[in-house]
């Protein structure tokens, strides 16, 4: 009888431990595409803060020369 219950236990815990892991590999997953979003976003805003510096530095560049 008792040899029954821990296999059960066992068993239970086991497909527990299985289905976090799962659980936790598909949060991997999302933390990963929102590290690649995120670094997308940030990689769009520095080029366009960039342009942005490029241009008003011409402009200023302009305005000391006359």
């Amino acid at each position: 009888m008792d040899r029954l219950r821990f296999g059960s236990l066992f068993r239970q815990v086991s497909d527990e431990i299985k289905q976090q892991n799962e659980e936790y590999d598909q949060l991997q997953k999302l933390n990963v595409a929102r590290s690649k979003k995120i670094k997308e976003l940030l990689q769009k805003k520095s080029e366009k803060f960039d342009a942005e510096f490029e241009e008003r530095q011409k402009e200023i560049n302009i305005i000391h020369k006359k």
